[in-house]
């Protein structure tokens, strides 16, 4: 789920296309989901990752630059971001890792679980993806779509070489179709407005 920006624009390519995004999702991208979800709840619900996955694979976890040990527990509302990763290497990585046997090193920076409290709607949410996690489970959250400034989508456009936009088979915005250069000028001149982003492997 996305916060409501538009216009919405479609990516259709080629296996591989959504690897060419994911320096986008390292970075950071806009997301939308209920106040008061947790954080297994977001990543199962809003990122698409599979119950396993996520107890298995995403053993990195940060809300708001804190590192978290219960997803369980520990819940989103407006402004949050949130940095999800696997395993990272050396001491430090091992500090930061959800559950970790060093975590007392850490715990006055660890984030703490906060009552539920009775807000409603969704939250925006920052959402940055990192090392295996953003190869993983990125192409399925640029599937479902995200949310970026125009100005930011059109300078990483900008930069990308041949071998990504061969991967390109289709662009729309808005369910119309467009060509690229209908794209990036129109992107040019939205300046800061917002954009749903979605990148579709056919």
């Amino acid at each position: 789920m996305v916060a409501s920006t538009i216009p919405c624009l479609t990516f259709r390519g080629t296996p591989g296309l959504a690897a060419g995004f994911l320096p986008l999702l390292r970075e950071g991208v806009r997301l939308s989901a209920p106040s008061g979800l947790t954080l297994r709840q977001v990543m199962k619900q809003i990122l698409g990752m599979a119950p396993d996955y996520v107890t298995d694979r995403v053993l990195t976890v940060f809300l708001n630059g804190s590192p978290v040990d219960d997803i369980d527990q520990v819940r989103v509302r407006e402004g949050s971001e949130i940095g999800l990763g696997a395993a990272m290497p050396g001491l430090a990585g091992i500090s930061m890792r959800r559950g970790s046997p060093i975590k007392a090193f850490r715990e006055a920076i660890a984030a703490r679980p906060e009552a539920q409290t009775g807000a409603a709607g969704d939250a925006a949410l920052t959402v940055k993806l990192f090392n295996l996690v953003a190869d993983e489970a990125g192409p399925e959250v640029l599937r479902r779509g995200v949310g970026l400034s125009a100005s930011r989508l059109a300078a990483f456009l900008a930069g990308r070489e041949d071998g990504f936009w061969g991967k390109i088979r289709g662009l729309e915005a808005d369910g119309l179709a467009v060509s690229s250069t209908a794209l990036l000028h129109g992107l040019s001149q939205a300046q800061d407005r917002g954009v749903t982003l979605s990148v579709i492997e056919e």
